[in-house]
C-alpha cells in the first residue's frame, strides 16, 4: 500500500498545482500525521518519524511483519509505503536493503541461500574483483561459523544466520582510507627492485632458453648472479618491512582504541561512584546546623523548620551543590515539609500525595526503629501527624499495589522497609533515586528526610564536570561525550557539543545510533582532514549513552614518515647491495678479464705477457700456470729463431719415443743459401756490435720471408743462412720452387726497405738429399739435410759473391722446374769445387 500527500494536503497520484513559493510538506503537521494514520492504519508519531526520513522500517510482532518507508519527493509530496512483509518473499528485505544502500564508504550484499543471483550495493558492484570474490565465496559466507574476515584491504562481516533464513547480509568496509596511497618513493623503490630482478632473471634464464648457446658472456652472468644474490633478500625485506609497519600501526591503533574504551569505562564506573558520593553527601546533612550553614547571610535569625529547609535548599540549589526534585522532611513532632521543584523554582507542596502519605504513615515505625537501635531511652511520643495524613485501608492497598507492579517485589521491600538504602526506579531513559537520611539532636533522631532526584539531573552535572578531564590541549579532536534523554528529546554533553554541533557530527550521529540500537559501535570516520576512531555504547551504570573519539591522523602521518624512512633505508641498502654485488662480481670478473687479455696477447704473438700471480687463491694459481705457459711459448719462439721446425718436430718425436730410425730418408728439396756480400771485409773494419746487429737483421729478414712463404731455416753458419724447402711438405716440386723464389723476392724487398748493408748474395739448388738426425746422443743431435745438392747450393752462393752487386745464382735443376715463370740470365756452364763436371748456372 502506498499514497502521497501534497503540500496542500491533497491525496492521490496527481500532484496539485502549487506556486513556486510552496514549501515542503511539514511532517509534524497534525493534519498530515492524521491522514497518514487513517490511510495506512498505522501509528505515525511525526516527532519520531522525522528521524526515519528516507529509511526502511521493519515492525515485527508475533502475528505479522510490516515494512514502512516514507520520503519527501520534489518538496511537494510525502510518499509513504506500507508493505505487508508476509505476502512477499523472505529475501525481499535484504535485497531491498542492498539495492537502496546509501552509504558511499561501505557496501552490503544480499546472498540468497539458494542459487539466485547476489544483490549488492554500488560500492561492491563498482569493484568487479570484490564482487567476483564474494560470488566465488558465497558458500563459505553462508556457513554458520563465518562471522567476519578480510579480502585485500576490505573487512567483511556477516549478519547472524538463523534457521530457515532465506539468505545472509554481508557488509564490506575498507580497512584504510580511500585516498591512502603509497608512500613517496615507494613506486620508484619497487620499480628499481623489479627492474633489477628482471635483469637478473633474464641473465639466468636466457642461456637455458637458447640451448646453451653463448649469447651472454660469463662476465655478465657473474655480475647478474652477484647482483641478484644481493638484491633478492631486499625484496623479502621490503615485504617484511611492510608487514612490520602494518602490524605496528595496527597495534598502535588498537592501543588507542583500548585507551578510548578504558576512558569510557572509567566514565561509566565513576558514574556509580558519583551516585555513592552524592548519597554520602546527603547523609552528611544530619543536623540542623548543617542546613543552617548554607543559609544566605540576609536570612532572619529565627526561622521555622519549613523556612529553614526551604531557604537552605534554595541556596544550595543556586550553588549547584545539591540535586533533587522532591524533598520530604518528617519531624518527630509537628507538621512535615514537602518541597517540590517546579522548573527552576523550589516551592512548598501542600497537595495531598499518596506516595508521600505512605512515607508519612510509616514515619512512626521508623522513629521507633531508630529509637530501638539507640542507647538513649526515649519517652513515648504521640503519633506523628496521624490525623491529617491518615490513609484508609483501600488507599494503602492501592499505593502498595501500584508500587509493587511498578518496581517489583525486591525494590518494593527496600523502599518501604529499608528506606535508608538508595532506591532506584528506572523508566525508559531515566531513573528516579530515593534515599532516607536523618537529622539527629542529642543523639536522637528528630527528623526523617526523604530525598528524591532523577538520574538526568545528576548525570547531566556529572558528565559536564567529568568529561572535560580527558581533554588534551594538544589533541583538540579527542573528545569524550555523552547523551541522555528519550527519542528526540536528547541532550549532548559536554556543553560545547550543543553550542557547535557541526564540529561533532560523527559523535552526535554515533550517539544517536547507539541510542536507537542499544548496541556497541566502533568505527573510523573521516572528519575533514582528520581521521577519527569513534566508539559508543550504552552505559551500564548511567542512564546515558557514552561515546568518544580520538584522532588517528597522527598515526597515518607517522606511518607515511616511517614509510619514507624505510623506503630511503631500503633504497640505501639497495644501493649498497648493488655496489656489493658489483664489487663481488668484479672480484671474479677482473681476474677473468686479465686472463682473457693475456690469452688474446698470446694469440697475437705477444708471449712476454704476464699475469699478477700474487693472489693467494685459485686465480693466483691460474695466473701462475698462465705465466709458466707464456714463458714456455716465449722460449719456444726464441729457440725457433735458431732451430728449424723439422728439428723441433724431430725433438718432439724423440721425446715421445717415435724417433727410432737414425738412418734418415731420401727426399727432394730446394736448398737456399743466403750470405752477405763481402762480409769478411765488412767484419774486419766494423765494430763487433754492429756486426752482430747486421747478422740479427739478416736473420730477421730470412725468418719473415720463410714465415710468409714456407720453408724452414735449417742452420746459421756465420753470415750464411741455410733455408730448406721440402717438396713433400710444400705440395710438390713446382710449389716448393715457387715458394723459394717468392721467399728470395721477399728477402730482397725487406732488405731494401730496411737498408741492409752489406747486400744479399744467394745461391739456390734443387736435388735429392738425405733428411734425418745426425750427431751423437751424448753430445749434440741435429735434424738436417745432407747431400751434394746442399754443397752445390753453398758453392752457388759463394759464386754470387764474386759477381758484381748483389746477385742470386740459380742451378740448372732449379731452372728446369721453374721454367720461364721467372726471368733469368744464363751464365753458361762452370766448374765448381768438388764437382768433376761442369754445371749449368743462371743469374736471377
Amino acid at each position: 500500500m502506498g499514497f502521497g500527500i501534497g503540500a496542500e494536503g491533497t491525496t492521490g497520484g496527481t500532484a496539485p498545482d502549487v506556486a513556486s513559493t510552496t514549501v515542503a510538506p511539514d511532517l509534524a503537521s497534525a493534519s498530515h500525521s492524521a491522514r497518514i494514520r487513517s490511510t495506512l492504519q498505522v501509528a505515525f508519531p511525526a516527532s519520531i518519524q522525522r528521524d526515519w526520513h528516507g529509511k526502511w522500517q521493519v515492525f515485527r510482532d508475533r502475528l505479522k511483519t510490516r515494512i514502512l518507508y516514507w520520503d519527501v519527493i520534489e518538496d511537494r509530496y510525502i510518499l509513504a509505503v506500507y508493505i505487508n512483509a508476509d505476502l512477499i518473499g523472505r529475501d525481499f528485505v535484504p535485497r531491498l536493503l542492498a539495492a537502496t544502500w546509501q552509504f558511499h564508504n561501505s557496501g552490503i550484499a544480499s546472498i540468497p541461500s539458494n542459487d539466485d543471483s547476489i544483490t549488492a550495493s554500488s560500492f561492491i558492484t563498482r569493484r568487479s574483483r570484490l564482487f567476483g570474490k564474494i560470488t566465488e565465496a558465497r558458500r563459505f559466507l553462508l556457513r554458520p561459523g563465518f562471522r567476519f574476515g578480510s579480502y585485500g584491504t576490505f573487512a567483511v562481516g556477516a549478519s547472524p544466520l538463523s534457521p530457515g533464513q532465506a539468505g545472509r547480509i554481508v557488509c564490506v568496509v575498507p580497512m584504510s582510507s580511500p585516498d591512502e596511497g603509497e608512500a613517496p618513493g615507494e613506486t620508484a623503490k619497487k620499480a628499481v627492485l623489479y627492474l633489477l630482478l628482471a635483469v637478473c632473471l633474464f641473465g639466468l634464464v636466457r642461456p637455458a632458453q637458447t640451448g646453451g648457446e653463448r649469447e651472454l658472456s660469463v662476465r655478465f652472468l657473474l655480475l647478474a648472479t652477484f647482483i641478484a644474490a644481493a638484491v633478492l633478500p631486499l625484496a623479502g625485506m621490503d615485504y617484511l618491512a611492510g608487514r612490520f609497519l602494518t602490524e605496528y600501526f595496527r597495534n598502535q591503533k588498537r592501543e588507542i582504541a583500548d585507551t578510548l574504551h578504558r576512558e569510557l569505562a572509567s566514565i561509566d564506573e565513576n558514574g556509580r561512584h558519583n551516585l555513592s558520593s552524592y548519597t554520602a553527601y546527603l547523609k552528611s546533612l544530619n543536623s540542623i546546623d548543617a542546613f543552617a550553614r548554607h543559609l544566605p547571610e540576609s536570612s532572619p535569625a529565627s526561622l521555622s523548620t519549613s523556612d529553614l529547609f526551604l531557604r537552605s535548599l534554595t541556596a544550595m540549589d543556586r550553588k549547584e551543590s545539591i540535586i533533587y526534585h522532591i524533598f520530604l522532611a518528617i519531624p518527630r513532632i509537628g507538621p512535615h515539609v514537602h518541597l517540590t521543584r517546579l522548573y527552576k523554582e523550589l516551592i512548598v507542596n501542600r497537595e495531598r500525595n499518596l506516595l508521600i502519605s505512605r512515607f508519612i504513615q510509616r514515619a512512626g515505625s521508623r522513629f521507633r526503629q531508630y529509637d530501638g537501635n539507640s542507647d538513649i531511652a526515649a519517652a513515648p511520643t504521640p503519633p506523628v501527624n496521624a490525623a491529617p495524613q491518615a490513609m484508609d485501608g483501600l488507599e494503602k492497598e492501592m499505593v502498595n499495589e501500584m508500587l509493587l507492579s511498578l518496581v517489583g517485589p525486591g525494590t518494593f521491600i527496600n523502599l518501604l522497609h529499608y528506606p535508608e538504602r538508595v532506591f532506584e526506579m528506572s523508566v525508559l531513559f531515566n531513573t528516579t533515586f530515593q534515599v532516607e537520611t536523618v537529622i539527629r539532636s542529642g543523639g536522637r533522631v528528630e527528623h526523617l528526610l526523604y530525598w528524591f532526584w532523577n538520574s538526568y539531573s545528576m548525570e547531566r552535572r556529572y558528565l559536564n564536570e567529568f568529561l572535560p578531564r580527558f581533554d588534551r590541549p594538544d589533541r583538540p579532536s579527542d573528545l569524550n561525550a555523552g547523551m541522555t534523554g528519550l527519542q528526540t528529546l536528547t541532550e549532548f554533553f559536554p556543553e560545547r557539543m550543543n553550542r557547535t554541533p557541526a564540529s561533532f557530527t560523527a559523535l552526535r550521529e554515533v550517539l544517536s545510533d547507539v541510542h536507537t540500537s542499544r548496541g556497541t559501535i566502533r568505527k573510523e570516520e573521516q572528519a575533514g582532514n582528520d581521521r577519527l576512531l569513534v566508539e559508543a555504547y550504552p552505559a551500564k551504570h548511567l542512564m546515558a549513552d557514552l561515546a568518544g573519539q580520538k584522532s588517528i591522523s597522527h598515526l597515518e602521518s607517522e606511518r607515511k614518515a616511517l614509510e619514507v624512512h624505510v623506503s630511503l633505508l631500503l633504497m640505501s641498502l639497495l644501493g649498497i647491495a648493488v655496489i656489493t654485488g658489483v664489487l663481488g662480481g668484479l672480484y671474479f670478473i677482473l681476474p677473468l678479464q686479465r686472463i682473457i687479455g693475456g690469452i688474446e696477447s698470446i694469440r697475437n704473438g705477444e708471449f712476454q705477457a704476464r699475469l699478477d700471480d700474487s693472489r693467494n687463491d685459485e686465480f693466483g694459481s691460474l695466473a701462475s700456470a698462465f705465466n709458466r705457459l707464456a714463458r714456455g711459448l716465449e722460449e719456444g719462439r726464441f729457440l725457433r729463431r735458431y732451430v728449424s721446425d723439422s728439428a723441433r718436430k724431430a725433438a718432439q718425436d724423440g721425446r715421445s719415443g717415435r724417433m727410432n730410425d737414425r738412418n734418415g730418408a731420401m727426399i727432394t728439396a730446394t736448398i737456399l743459401f743466403s750470405s752477405l756480400h763481402e762480409f769478411s771485409e765488412f767484419q774486419a773494419r766494423s765494430d763487433a756490435r754492429i756486426v752482430f746487429a747486421i747478422l740479427e737483421q739478416h736473420l730477421d729478414i730470412a725468418n719473415e720471408a720463410v714465415s710468409e712463404y714456407g720453408g724452414e731455416i735449417d742452420k746459421v753458419i756465420g753470415d750464411k743462412i741455410m733455408i730448406v724447402f721440402r717438396h713433400d711438405e710444400c705440395g710438390g716440386d713446382a710449389k716448393a720452387v715457387r715458394s723459394a723464389f717468392s721467399a728470395i723476392a721477399s728477402m730482397r724487398r725487406i732488405a731494401a726497405e730496411r737498408g741492409l748493408y752489406p747486400g744479399l748474395c744467394i745461391g739456390i739448388n734443387t736435388g735429392a738429399v738425405v733428411s734425418g738426425i745426425v750427431g751423437s746422443e751424448e753430445t749434440h743431435l741435429d735434424y738436417t739435410v745432407i747431400g751434394d745438392p746442399v754443397n752445390l747450393a753453398a758453392r752457388l752462393a759463394a759464386m754470387a759473391q764474386r759477381l758484381p752487386g748483389c746477385r742470386t745464382v740459380v742451378s740448372g735443376s732449379t731452372r728446369a722446374i721453374i721454367g720461364d715463370a721467372v726471368s733469368m740470365e744464363w751464365l753458361g756452364t762452370t766448374r765448381v769445387k768438388g764437382k768433376s763436371q761442369e754445371i749449368e748456372t743462371w743469374l736471377l
